[in-house]
């Protein structure tokens, strides 16, 4: 210590052993540490759980809260920790969760795991992150969870896509169908192919469908064939490079269900030489038929005409039902006769059409019309239908003169109008007061609206005639038809006059009420109404 100008010198201590520090005994060293952790308990049950730390601080899958996890969290998450998740967690993940998936997460779930996810997480998960699935694990997803994909389904690779059942290939959706490539396409296992919507294929690209192996063409049902459109046609046999394999491949059950216009689509692009047409033989379906060339055609005989299904007629094109043998046609059947379409009836030689029995014109009319094929009936050439004998026209069933264009229906009036039966002749009044053009036949003519009835209620005029009338907006073209453009009615015909409604006379002095087993009647001044109880003795009905 210093005291005025004096300065003290440093004293020496002695050195000596620090004491020991005190120590609390080990029974209270215990309680302390047991009140420090419930200190610590308390301040964690106060922190607001949208502040304490992510779930990816727990390295147990026990310990992650599934069902409440968000996008930015579930991405967080390693991929290592999906390795073991079970098909009930990730099916409790929230869908908005699930678009947080990343490929390397999705690609560690183990296969089993994908039975219990949800349709909604499906949908959210992005493309990036479906390249992550095998096949087994879309073998694994539940047929309805596929109908969730959407765009993304363009991540899923073509391996992975192999491993979709039938169920989950006819889920898939319009989405799914207008993006597919022709890499997934290609993939799609042959047994489920089956099952993939006719629409599906139908929205497919042309590219995807170029996609397609012969094991997969050879089978496809018949209205997926019919679904498939002339360039999707092209793609499979030129960009799959399957060409003559094709063709020879694919079987007539396959064409069962081509239509006529499908057929004329496929002979414009065939005339149109993409490719090289050739002798085929046997010719058995429309596919070996359209590329059937002019010499494979002259070698057609009346016997093999009356084997060919009705889908190998429609398959020939214009220029091979020409190079046909007149005498072949012969052996043209009726139920074969509604294959022609309307461009090979245009291209048959006289001498052809003259070699078809009647009796297989009129029985294939009657056979396309009762079928509900119109379109076969309309190809019916009207030059043929002048020809007509009475006993043709008498052959021919109502049915196909409901289906008849209004050009074909004048061709047969012309000369037998007085030989139309009572059927026969509503069925023509019908088209002549229908709608026209006439869908279907391009060359009638147009024609407005109706006008109102010169008698809009009949009521009170059952001896009256009443009227109507339309007007000519487009004139009917080549062998097209029109209706008429006015119409008369009587009222007597109508159901105000035919079935008038009960009279609403005044009441008389009283009315008698008469309960007679179990009926009720009414009787008034004048008219009456007569109820009787109906089967289910609920209500009434009038009588």
């Amino acid at each position: 210590r210093i005291r005025g100008a004096q300065t003290a010198a440093p004293r020496t201590r002695l050195a000596r052993p620090l004491p020991t520090p005190p120590y609390l005994p080990a029974t209270m060293r215990a309680v302390s540490l047991l009140v420090a952790v419930a200190a610590m308990a308390a301040v964690a049950t106060a922190v607001p759980s949208s502040l304490r730390a992510t779930p990816t601080a727990m390295p147990g899958m026990s310990a992650i809260d599934w069902g409440n996890l968000t996008a930015a969290q579930l991405a967080a998450i390693p991929a290592s920790n999906f390795s073991s998740i079970t098909p009930s967690q990730l099916g409790s993940v929230p869908a908005a969760a699930c678009a947080g998936f990343r490929k390397a997460q999705i690609a560690a779930i183990n296969a089993t795991a994908f039975a219990g996810v949800t349709a909604g997480c499906v949908g959210m998960v992005p493309a990036n992150a479906t390249a992550g699935l095998t096949a087994a694990d879309v073998a694994a997803l539940p047929a309805a969870v596929c109908a969730a994909f959407g765009a993304n389904f363009k991540g899923v690779s073509a391996a992975a896509v192999g491993g979709a059942s039938g169920g989950c290939v006819g889920n898939f959706g319009m989405a799914v169908c207008e993006g597919l490539t022709a890499a997934q396409v290609g993939g799609i296992a042959v047994a489920a192919l089956p099952s993939l919507a006719p629409a599906c294929i139908a929205n497919a690209t042309a590219a995807a469908a170029g996609g397609f192996t012969l094991a997969q063409a050879k089978a496809l049902m018949a209205p997926q064939v019919a679904a498939l459109s002339v360039a999707q046609f092209k793609a499979m046999y030129t960009a799959a490079a399957l060409g003559k394999a094709l063709v020879a491949g694919m079987t007539a059950p396959q064409f069962a269900a081509i239509g006529n216009d499908a057929a004329v689509a496929y002979h414009k692009v065939i005339g149109a030489a993409p490719f090289a047409p050739y002798a085929v033989k046997p010719v058995g379906t429309f596919l070996q038929a359209l590329f059937v060339d002019a010499a494979g055609a002259g070698n057609v005989t009346r016997a093999a005409m009356a084997a060919f299904v009705k889908s190998t007629i429609s398959g020939f094109t214009p220029a091979g039902i020409a190079a046909i043998p007149a005498a072949a046609f012969a052996g043209l059947t009726a139920a074969n006769l509604g294959g022609l379409t309307t461009d090979q009836w245009a291209a048959l030689p006289a001498a052809s059409a003259a070699a078809i029995n009647a009796s297989v014109l009129t029985g294939g009319l009657n056979s396309e019309a009762k079928a509900g094929d119109k379109d076969s009936v309309r190809a019916f050439p009207v030059a043929i239908l002048r020809d007509f004998s009475k006993a043709d026209v008498t052959a021919l069933d109502a049915d196909v003169f409901a289906a008849f264009c209004p050009g074909q229906i004048d061709a047969i009036t012309a000369k037998h109008a007085a030989d139309l039966s009572a059927a026969q002749k509503a069925a023509v009044a019908a088209v002549e007061v229908g709608e026209f053009p006439v869908p279907g036949c391009p060359d009638s003519c147009t024609l407005s609206a109706w006008s109102s009835w010169s008698i809009a209620d009949c009521t009170g005029h059952c001896s009256d005639t009443r009227d109507r009338t339309r007007t000519m907006t487009k004139n009917a073209t080549g062998t097209g038809g029109c209706g008429t453009t006015s119409m008369s009615q009587a009222c007597a015909s109508t159901a105000q006059c035919q079935h008038p409604a009960p009279a609403a006379g005044g009441l008389s002095a009283g009315v008698i009420v008469a309960i007679v087993a179990g009926a009720v009647v009414v009787v008034f001044g004048v008219g009456y109404l007569a109820c009787r109880r109906k089967p289910s003795g609920d209500d009434y009905q009038a009588i």
